[in-house]
């Protein structure tokens, strides 16, 4: 163990002993070493001179006919110029950087100080810089120019909406839309300025179904629609737009119409329509107040079997429907009677009315579905008979009910002497009113 350690002082001393003798020498020699700095930087250029020489050449080059963009400087605010002239440059720069140098790489200047008369300018020297510091402009060509100066002219227009897209089906822009700001100032050259029909901003409203706020860029076109090169006293606008449903979607319940009366002995079992509801489509106003939609009449005269016949929908006014037709399924049977009472009388007839509903509370409606009644009459059977369609009608009270489902029992009313033995309570689901 004595021995490493012996051995690792004795390192770091002859360590520590070399590095003394480098700073020495260094010290010693500074100025061999800044010499050896100055001559590796020399050889270093004569190379890059032999490998990648300056050159001189034109930029953009002949076969570009894009040029340098001039930009006007110190030109007085109550003028504006025309399109200026373009301009090329001789530069110096390595042969490796030449070829890809392009207008983007320089800046081109003219200096309208003291203008102060509109028309051409005489000849003005043009001013051109690199940004890269390593290329060297040698010469502008043409190296003075001539610019065409005019005085600003200024219009008022009114900011007009561009709308694009339509409004889902049921909808509809109520108002004219709020534009802030109202109006703007067309700024530019006399011909162009001119020549502005309109400054739009351009809103789409698809898909849109309820009021919105939206900002955009102002634009100024020309009457084919063409953008404008003018300068606006404002750049963008803000446009408030109020967009109300003015059509409604329900599910309406159908409602079978029937005349006549089944064979003598015969009864009208079950009235089944298929679908029970239909969709119905128009101006909320009247969407709103429907309750059911009624078909046209199915004849049972004389009918001793069941019925089966498809009907037409009457439509109310100003509405489309989902469909024209439903199917009617009304079932016939005979009445049996006897027993006890006699052959004449009957003590229990099953018979089904349509029910109807009344104080319905305000801001619901019933929902869609055949509501049928199952009635039980007793009675004489030349009475029941004798009962058309029309004498048989339930009707239900929903007055002081809420949203929801419910079991409500209708009432039927018959003149004597049949009498109502019995009537099923009916189940029905109340719900808003409002279109979702």
């Amino acid at each position: 163990m004595n021995g490493l350690g012996e051995t690792l002082r004795g390192f770091f001393a002859t360590l520590a002993l070399v590095a003394r003798a480098t700073v020495s020498n260094v010290a010693g020699h500074w100025a061999l070493a800044f010499f050896s700095l100055l001559a590796a930087g020399a050889i270093w250029i004569i190379i890059q001179d032999i490998e990648n020489p300056r050159v001189e050449g034109i930029v953009p080059s002949e076969a570009d006919s894009q040029g340098i963009p001039i930009e006007v400087v110190n030109l007085s605010p109550d003028f504006v110029v025309a399109d200026t002239p373009r301009v090329r440059v001789r530069v110096e720069a390595r042969e490796a950087d030449i070829d890809r140098l392009g207008p983007g790489d320089f800046q081109a200047t003219v200096d309208l100080q003291g203008i102060e008369q509109p028309g051409v300018t005489p000849s003005l020297p043009v001013e051109v810089q690199a940004f890269d510091d390593s290329v060297t402009v040698l010469a502008v060509e043409p190296a003075t120019v001539s610019v065409e100066v005019s005085r600003v002219e200024e219009a008022e227009f009114p900011v007009q909406v561009n709308i694009t897209g339509q409004l889902p089906a049921g909808y509809q822009q109520v108002e004219a839309p709020d534009i802030d700001p109202a109006f703007v100032t067309v700024i530019g050259r006399p011909e162009l300025v001119a020549n502005v029909d309109r400054v739009e901003i351009d809103v789409n409203l698809s898909g849109r179904r309820e009021n919105f706020e939206t900002t955009g860029e102002l634009v100024a076109r020309n009457r084919n629609g063409d953008r404008q090169t003018v300068t606006l006293s404002t750049a963008r606008a803000t446009v408030s737009f109020t967009i109300e449903q003015v059509f409604a979607e329900r599910l309406i319940p159908v409602r079978a119409r029937l005349s006549g009366n089944p064979a003598p002995g015969y009864r009208v079992s079950s009235i089944d329509v298929q679908p029970t509801a239909v969709l119905v489509t128009g101006p909320r106003d009247i969407v709103d107040e429907l309750t059911e939609l009624t078909l046209d009449v199915v004849d049972l005269g004389g009918a001793t079997s069941p019925i089966t016949q498809t009907r037409n929908i009457q439509p109310p006014p100003n509405v489309s429907l989902g469909r024209e037709s439903v199917r009617v399924d009304v079932g016939i049977e005979p009445i049996q009677c006897g027993g006890e009472q006699g052959a004449d009388q009957c003590g229990e007839v099953a018979f089904y009315a349509a029910v109807e509903f009344v104080d319905i509370p305000s801001g619901l409606a019933v929902s869609p579905g055949a509501y049928v009644a199952r009635v039980v009459l007793s009675g004489p059977l030349t009475g029941l008979a004798a009962l058309e369609p029309g004498d048989l009608s339930a009707v239900a009270s929903l007055d002081g009910l809420s949203a929801g489902s419910h079991s409500v029992e209708p009432t039927v009313d018959v003149d004597s002497p049949l009498r109502v033995e019995g009537i099923d309570a009916v189940a029905v689901t109340l719900v808003s009113s409002q279109a979702p």
